[in-house]
């Protein structure tokens, strides 16, 4: 970042706005893709104010970057205590900020889209990074949010890209509430949270998240559980390492949850928790590496030494080993016969009797 210079809160309504604070500030760029307007190096201080940086009803492209963003922390009304707030705003880039003291470190409202947040430090606020009201098609990327309630918020937000984040020492590290649906949490670490690393809830059956998809990601240390489901449906968990938590995932009313190809071991009381029993919450947990080659312990499977799982998860066949390159092998041990094995012994058997036929 480079040296911030002391400004004042900023607030711009529509594209013709911007371009009068572009040309009154001295900012460079004219709104283009190739040219956006660029806000940097500031430091801005809102001494207990709504807001440091506010944007609304803009489709300009403009880069607010280097920026330190802080004590906004009057709630009520609108913008709500944010270090930065974009309302209905596309085609805005927010890199190398560093937001902090804050009620929302960035908040993004009412269908803002297209947006790219990237690089950011926010820590310390309430919520770390917040969507809200139908915010789309934007990229979360590379941020560090520590030491907040949240670190990523999403609410009512759909289609977005959370990758690559760091998300620590929060009481959740990653949370999608309500109609949140459709969105790809990617390569995430959460770790040292409090209650989750990452959280997917609601508490009515008509607004739930839905058919998100959780890849790739570590959660881990976490005090309570590393990835925490409730009344949210049809979500996929793949090929994410869920360790040392103490509870690695907990579901509660949620049906169609998938979960394959992920790394669950060392949580202290379960690996997978299903607290519903009833069928249509089955939990369908098949192709996991449990900590152990001879599978989770189960009353199904009572020699496994691997992480416990509850019942209503289905856990055959597992995976009995793994590594970080991914080579990982099916449990061959499961009861029956596989069906290439019994193809193969069938064969056998009939290429032995033609040939005693023939002789």
């Amino acid at each position: 970042m480079g040296k911030a210079a002391p400004h004042a809160q900023i607030h711009i309504n529509g594209n013709a706005d911007f371009a009068n604070k572009a040309g009154s500030e001295g900012w460079r760029g004219n709104g283009t893709a190739f040219n956006p307007y660029i806000i940097q190096n500031y430091e801005i201080d809102a001494h207990g104010g709504a807001y440091c940086i506010w944007i609304e009803n803009t489709t300009v492209y403009f880069v607010i970057r280097n920026c330190a963003v802080y004590n906004a922390t009057y709630s009520f009304p609108e913008p709500y205590g944010a270090g930065i707030y974009l309302k209905n705003v596309t085609n805005g880039r927010l890199e190398n900020n560093n937001c902090y003291g804050n009620k929302h470190g960035i908040f993004l409202s009412y269908r803002s889209s297209n947006n790219n947040i990237t690089d950011n430090n926010c820590y310390d606020n309430n919520q770390g990074i917040r969507f809200y009201e139908y915010s789309t098609n934007n990229n979360i990327a590379n941020n560090n949010c520590y030491n907040n309630s949240d670190g990523i918020y999403l609410d009512d937000s759909s289609n977005n890209t959370i990758k690559n984040n760091k998300c620590y020492s929060n009481s959740y590290g990653i949370s999608l509430y309500s109609s949140s649906n459709n969105n790809t949490i990617e390569n995430n670490h959460c770790y040292d949270n409090y209650f989750a690393g990452i959280r997917l809830y609601y508490f009515t059956s008509n607004k739930y998240p839905s058919n998100n998809n959780i890849t790739n990601n570590k959660c881990y240390n976490n005090s309570w559980d590393g990835i925490f489901i409730s009344s949210s449906h049809n979500n996929s968990i793949t090929n994410c390492n869920v360790y040392n938590n103490s509870c690695g995932i907990r579901i509660y009313s949620s049906s169609n949850i998938q979960i394959h190809y992920c790394s669950i071991y060392g949580n202290k009381e379960y690996g997978i928790s299903n607290e519903n029993l009833e069928g249509k919450y089955e939990v369908n947990a098949t192709y996991c590496w449990w900590g152990h080659a001879s599978g989770p312990f189960n009353e199904k499977n009572p020699s496994g030494k691997g992480d416990n799982v509850s019942n209503n998860v289905i856990f055959e066949p597992w995976l009995e080993k793994t590594s970080d390159g991914g080579n990982t092998s099916a449990e061959k041990n499961k009861k029956g016969i596989p069906g290439f094995e019994l193809f193969a012994i069938v064969g056998a058997i009939a290429f032995i009797i033609l040939i005693r036929k023939k002789k």
